[in-house]
């Protein structure tokens, strides 16, 4: 899924907006320059898109973050919308009719996945990972996007970001993750001529995952009220309560964990532990010693 995006402000005025040499955005709508640089995106956030009109340029105007239906009777909606599945989306009656008449690309650059810790057995709460473009250049996320207007209240836009198949990046934290689009095909995705459901669709791929990287970040992030750049910074081990070392400790692979099963067989503090412990267990409380936890918490 994409439950938080982030947008930094010098994104927007990079030489990525354009495309063959050539700038292909009109100017912003609806904001002043420069953009504030955005760390904790969520649902119901008013935050650029790029769309294009029929017989016009491509354009950058505020959007709402969870998309209401233009026949939507009032200018909120029950559903949650933030995201639109791309195996589902073509058959959707909400999605289907922008998606063939109302695409637009969702600056960002990174995304955040959380991990349940509980469904992993771990301790309750949500672990904050983030992905970002290797070298910390700009990404599009493909979305819909659709403008209401009513009697009684402004018109304004909204959009729904389509997420695919994840592509190795976070395959323990979500089974999905937005859609990013290659900078070539975004005046494709972008073209308002493009009916061919077919050929839509085809542009919809996970990235490459060599081309990203991820890191563990901190749990502030959870709450909405944080918003600045240490939102992004990995998390150090020093910064963690030893019950969060335990955790973190036992949150590996038995393939990473295996080369440290010498470190048990060799430790006073758990051999006793030794013919109580699943082989699992003790690969993993291999990793916890090399990660210096002396102990597992009460």
């Amino acid at each position: 899924m994409c439950e938080r995006y982030t947008l930094y402000a010098a994104n927007l005025d990079h030489t990525h907006w354009a495309l063959r040499g050539r700038p292909f955005l009109d100017e912003p709508v609806g904001f002043e320059r420069p953009i504030r640089a955005r760390y904790n995106i969520a649902p119901g956030a008013a935050v650029p898109i790029v769309i294009r009109r029929r017989d016009q340029r491509p354009m950058l105007v505020k959007a709402r973050w969870g998309l209401v239906p233009r026949t939507s009777p009032t200018p909120s909606t029950d559903l949650s919308t933030h995201t639109a599945r791309s195996d589902k989306v073509a058959v959707s009656r909400l999605y289907g009719g922008p998606l063939r008449r109302a695409r637009c690309l969702v600056p960002a650059s990174g995304w955040y996945g959380f991990k349940n810790l509980a469904k992993h057995g771990g301790r309750d709460g949500l672990q904050a990972y983030y992905v970002q473009p290797r070298g910390a250049g700009e990404i599009c996320f493909a979305g819909l996007w659709e403008r209401w207007s009513g009697p009684g209240a402004a018109a304004f836009d909204s959009f729904s970001i389509i997420t695919v198949p994840q592509n190795g990046l976070l395959d323990y934290v979500c089974p999905r993750m937005p859609a990013v689009l290659e900078p070539e095909r975004y005046l494709g995705w972008l073209d308002p001529a493009q009916r061919n459901l077919g050929a839509i669709l085809a542009m919809l791929q996970a990235p490459p995952a060599a081309d990203f990287e991820v890191r563990q970040v901190t749990d502030r992030v959870n709450d909405l009220r944080h918003d600045d750049e240490g939102l992004i910074r990995p998390v150090t081990w020093g910064e963690h309560s030893e019950e969060e070392r335990w955790a973190l400790a036992m949150d590996y692979t038995e393939d990473e964990l295996r080369q440290a099963l010498a470190k048990v067989q060799m430790s006073p503090l758990w051999r006793s532990m030794i013919e109580d412990i699943t082989p699992r267990d003790l690969l993993r409380i291999a990793r916890a010693l090399e990660r210096n936890v002396p102990k597992r918490p009460a």
